[in-house]
């Protein structure tokens, strides 16, 4: 992993996410060298955030740091953007998709639109059924990943931070952490397990 000093850093953009818990941010800045876009990622508490805002400060959860190839046939913007795209698209499926809390000067709310776009119809659906319905009952908060293919995720009844894939269309579930997978009578069945081994 990659150390940057901070103050080498521009500011590109502040997401904003909510958990079933809390909300957490992920302040993104980058620099380019050697023709390669280099991102680096703070992941703040929502006090953290708010503290590192008053003071400067920064006290992160954790800093994550990736490269991505600065291609010099695309225009700045579309290379901070595909580098936006790739870190929205990697944590949706466990997070959805995020808010904005702050833009840097080479990113603006037009092109955030257009990568939400793309992903607006992988994200966003009015489908329903008696099985997500259990699930919102259980504090498993589903939500969809890809409506085209009658995806959603939920929480792992297990308590683990991963997600339990669901099939909407047809009322199944499966967790490949956990090993388990099945309809609405299996996942009862797991949760009852889960319930009794407390």
């Amino acid at each position: 992993m990659q150390i940057i000093h901070q103050q080498s850093l521009e500011h590109l953009i502040t997401l904003e996410y909510q958990s079933a818990i809390a909300f957490f941010y992920i302040d993104i800045r980058y620099q380019i060298k050697n023709n390669t876009l280099i991102i680096t990622e703070d992941l703040f508490s929502e006090k953290d955030y708010y503290h590192y805002l008053e003071t400067g400060a920064i006290n992160s959860i954790a800093q994550m740091n990736d490269a991505y190839l600065y291609d010099q046939n695309k225009s700045h913007t579309e290379n901070l953007s595909h580098a936006i795209e790739k870190i929205v698209n990697n944590r949706r499926l466990i997070y959805g998709i995020p808010l904005v809390s702050k833009f840097g000067k080479n990113l603006t709310e037009n092109e955030w639109e257009l990568i939400v776009k793309k992903f607006s119809v992988k994200t966003t659906t009015t489908f329903n059924s008696s099985f997500l319905d259990f699930l919102r009952e259980k504090g498993l908060h589903p939500k969809p990943f890809d409506e085209e293919k009658g995806q959603w995720v939920a929480n792992c009844p297990s308590g683990a931070k991963h997600p339990i894939m669901i099939s909407a269309y047809f009322d199944e579930f499966g967790c490949g952490w956990c090993k388990k997978k099945g309809g609405k009578q299996e996942l009862k069945d797991w949760i009852q397990e889960i319930n009794l081994e407390k």
